[in-house]
């Protein structure tokens, strides 16, 4: 029988731990600074520890903290849960190494993450203004209700006003960049079918939909919007003349 692996220690969790969970590609770096082309660009050092990371050498944990501080990406589900009880120091030190004027999407789903964490889960995301994307479901600390209405209801206040998702939901806040996130795709004329089921929409915001000019299908099933009175949202549908199908029921 296979022995199960040992918990690390919090304090062990380092960058280069980060970068290779995270299995880090060229898109998810530093979307803010562009070359003449529009194409992602990297001072020197960072496309040097790139270089290394995408060719699979030995990056250096100096080399790593240049590419978790240049990520706009970061995909850390199931990887913190290798670490003995994934609070306290070790979401501290996960702080510590990303990008605040850089990330805009972090997914911590399946860390085991407990209820308890509710406050240092808050104190995370405050810390990353730019933030507009955060999954922290398939942790006790979201299936805990309480917790979760803790985290929640303080999140979805004015103090994250760039936060556009939150676990499966779409905040008040939410953008088009936010329903091509959900779409899987980076531009909104590839975006051909939208399934927002369960998503939370309160409101369908037209400056959010209306780039979605090839929309065929949209699915906003088991969503508040259906209650809503119809003269609220049928301005944006007849917007969107390529839709042929809707599902709009409770």
């Amino acid at each position: 029988e296979e022995e199960e692996e040992e918990p690390l220690e919090p304090s062990s969790l380092g960058a280069l731990d980060i970068a290779e969970g995270a299995h880090l590609c060229r898109r998810h770096l530093n979307p803010y600074a562009t070359g003449p082309s529009g194409s992602s660009h990297l001072d020197d050092d960072a496309e040097d520890a790139y270089d290394d990371y995408a060719s699979e050498d030995d990056l250096t944990e100096e080399e790593a903290v240049m590419l978790v501080a240049s990520a706009h990406t970061l995909d850390l589900s199931h990887v913190l849960r290798r670490w003995r009880s994934p609070t306290g120091e070790a979401l501290a030190r996960l702080g510590q190494y990303m990008g605040a004027d850089r990330l805009v999407s972090l997914d911590l789903r399946g860390n085991s993450i407990p209820s308890s964490a509710a406050p240092l889960v808050i104190s995370l995301v405050q810390s990353l203004p730019l933030l507009r994307a955060f999954w922290v479901n398939d942790n006790p600390v979201h299936s805990d209700r309480n917790s979760r209405m803790a985290y929640t209801t303080f999140l979805l206040s004015q103090s994250s006003p760039c936060l556009e998702l939150l676990d499966r939901r779409l905040t008040c806040n939410y953008t088009v960049w936010a329903l091509l996130t959900l779409a899987g795709v980076s531009k909104a004329d590839r975006v051909h079918a939208l399934d927002l089921k369960w998503r939370g929409v309160e409101e369908l915001r037209p400056d959010a939909f209306a780039p979605l000019k090839f929309l065929r299908k949209l699915d906003l099933s088991q969503n508040p919007v259906s209650r809503t009175p119809h003269s609220g949202w049928l301005p944006v549908l007849k917007g969107l003349t390529a839709l042929r199908s809707l599902r709009l029921t409770e």
